[in-house]
């Protein structure tokens, strides 16, 4: 059982998680720190909605 488990286990990190861009999609690398760090992208737009922050949301 260990066994099947584990081969079905690898054969699912090779079929969605290996290569998960084609190799002619590039992503932004701000995008990424964006995503990663939480840091703002170049190109934030900020909400003008009243009472719209981050301690409004939960």
């Amino acid at each position: 059982m260990l066994l099947i488990k584990c081969l079905l286990l690898y054969g699912a990190w090779r079929l969605w998680f290996s290569a998960p861009l084609a190799k002619k999609m590039t992503v932004p690398e701000t995008a990424i720190n964006q995503q990663l760090l939480g840091q703002p992208a170049a190109a934030d737009h900020r909400s003008t909605v009243p009472g719209d922050n981050n301690a409004t949301r939960r």
